[in-house]
């Protein structure tokens, strides 16, 4: 169960690391020398290899101490690129091993109570609800290490928007519409800020009749543009399973060049159904499993100031 600040808290584990495996071996070569040949020296080299295993399993454990997480995503993500992220741990006496989420399975380090940035790569697109983040602390030796995994439930879904693929489209007449209004109404570009010749190609309506009745020559209206182009681009892509993500990535490239030229631009998109997702709690081992996250497609109409 989340806590109020949306984290589920795992249990604390503690491992053992490749190289404890050969400080024991030594130490129990040692300790059978000093059983057989009745020996005193190997006798104190397992005494002292038992009590470097036990230092750093203490110091290990006292450096995790009550350790605490918050992961922040910043803005949204786009497939195949990087996204940038902050991990921030407070409560720890020594730096922490971190590892978020199943795009990138490194391990960087953690200074407490310091922001730490870093950068993941989503694989598809769709909607990020929760990541699994782990959480470590070694020895002095790296013979030990304790950790614990907690699963992040992301306050505000992070949208994971496909990678833009350019193409070429074909300019259609498009006219201004005020802010805010759904239909081309007057109103838009009604300021006149003065009257010129007549130009071939002008259109009618800006015909400015009282200065050419005045000046005996064909004048048109020369107005100030309040409003903007509005686009929208309907997608559906239910039944088009292999030429969907292409589909969706041109329509994105759309989406932002429309953008770039100051327009406003609405996407919305039909898809299926989202799968059932039944999050499994946080492993019951920390380690024995590869960390995930919840990625789900999902069908949104969205205002696009992002592509999505």
């Amino acid at each position: 169960m989340a806590g109020p600040d949306g984290i589920e808290v795992g249990r604390r584990r503690t491992r053992l690391r490749p190289p404890m495996w050969l400080v024991a071996i030594v130490a129990a070569v040692a300790l059978l020398a000093a059983v057989i040949g009745k020996l005193q020296a190997e006798l104190a080299i397992a005494a002292a290899m038992l009590l470097v295993a036990v230092g750093d399993l203490l110091v290990a454990r006292w450096g995790f101490a009550e350790v605490r997480s918050r992961l922040t995503f910043d803005g949204v993500a786009v497939v195949g690129e990087p996204a940038s992220a902050v991990l921030e741990v407070h409560g720890a006496r020594s730096r922490i091993w971190a590892r978020v989420g199943w795009w990138q399975p490194a391990w960087f380090t953690v200074v407490p109570d310091t922001p730490g940035l870093f950068s993941v790569v989503p694989t598809h697109r769709g909607l990020l609800r929760w990541v699994d983040v782990d959480l470590v602390a070694r020895g002095p030796l790296g013979l030990w290490q304790v950790g614990r995994r907690d699963r992040h439930h992301l306050p505000v879904a992070l949208p994971v928007g496909p990678r833009p693929i350019p193409h070429e489209v074909e300019p259609i007449e498009l006219f201004p519409r005020p802010f805010g209004e759904t239909v081309l109404t007057r109103g838009a570009d009604d300021i006149v800020r003065g009257v010129r010749e007549y130009r071939p190609g002008d259109q009618p309506k800006l015909v400015h009749w009282p200065a050419t009745a005045h000046r005996g020559e064909l004048l048109v209206r020369e107005t100030e543009t309040l409003g903007t182009i509005r686009v929208r681009i309907a997608l559906d892509v239910r039944d088009d399973l292999f030429g969907a993500e292409a589909a969706v990535a041109r329509a994105a490239w759309f989406a932002l060049d429309c953008l770039a030229r100051g327009w406003e631009v609405e996407l919305v998109t039909c898809e299926r159904p989202p799968r059932p997702s039944t999050p499994l709690p946080p492993s019951t081992s920390a380690f024995a499993l590869p960390p995930s996250c919840s990625l789900l497609d999902e069908p949104r109409s969205v205002r696009v100031g992002y592509a999505a």
